[in-house]
């Protein structure tokens, strides 16, 4: 687990930030923190937000109030590729592989901000490793790959930008419980690595238990924060969950 967070470098903090889309506020006044190098989960029932903190985060919906800060930068002043290029990386719900293209084709995707072809050639290789199913379907179109396949493919994917920081939106949907198991084993093998890793998921067994810390969403605010293994036993989990 994370200790001394005082000391350590906040990589992401949102400071009082609402968001909406249209007329409707998808987020209110929420709050929070990521160091770097630790794995952070944010929890709670479908619709409570989560995807949206991550949305806000990369750029890809502006807060209508409040503060996002990426690596020191104000990310509201910053494209969603200037993000990409200060080590953010977003793999986003519902995997969007490139259906009709090869699976190395997609992978190349994932590194359109690097303009050096030897280091895109270096992570290709990486990833080939670190996802050897991959390997072996290199030159498979992405659609017909399994569910369980896709989404290490938009992992994969989003790691060929090189990233410091690797945001997962619910990487287990959809997804067989077996399969489920393997992906939370996969991102502890990513924690390894040193990656700071934001994991937005509605297992909340699963986002827990690779977690250092884990903030716990309901109706677009943040209910509760703290140490991953008090958060799986709070009474709050279970509320946001099943309401009781």
């Amino acid at each position: 687990m994370v200790d001394n967070q005082t000391e350590r470098e906040v990589v992401i903090r949102l400071d009082n930030v609402d968001a909406h889309y249209g007329q409707a506020q998808a987020l209110e006044r929420v709050s929070l923190e990521v160091y770097r190098g630790e794995t952070v989960s944010i929890v709670g029932a479908n619709g409570a937000g989560k995807s949206t903190c991550l949305k806000v985060i990369s750029g890809l919906l502006r807060p209508t109030t409040g503060h996002v800060m990426v690596c020191g930068e104000d990310a509201a002043r910053l494209s969603p590729a200037k993000l990409v290029k200060l080590g953010l990386a977003h793999s986003p719900e519902g995997r969007r592989v490139f259906a009709s293209m090869t699976v190395r084709e997609n992978l190349f995707v994932g590194a359109f901000t690097v303009s050096d072809r030897s280091v895109v050639e270096e992570r290709l290789a990486d990833v080939m490793r670190f996802f050897p199913i991959l390997q072996e379907r290199r030159d498979q179109l992405a659609g017909t790959l399994s569910g369980g396949q896709q989404q290490m493919l938009a992992i994969a994917r989003a790691m060929m930008s090189g990233p410091s920081i690797l945001m997962l939106d619910e990487p287990t949907l959809g997804l067989s419980p077996l399969m489920s198991k393997e992906v939370g084993a996969l991102i502890s093998e990513i924690r390894k690595r040193g990656l700071t890793v934001v994991l937005v998921e509605q297992n909340a067994e699963i986002a827990l238990g690779v977690a250092d810390r884990a903030y716990i969403m309901e109706s677009g605010r943040v209910v509760a924060s703290g140490d991953a293994r008090d958060i799986s036993a709070s009474d709050t989990l279970r509320r946001a969950y099943f309401g009781a």
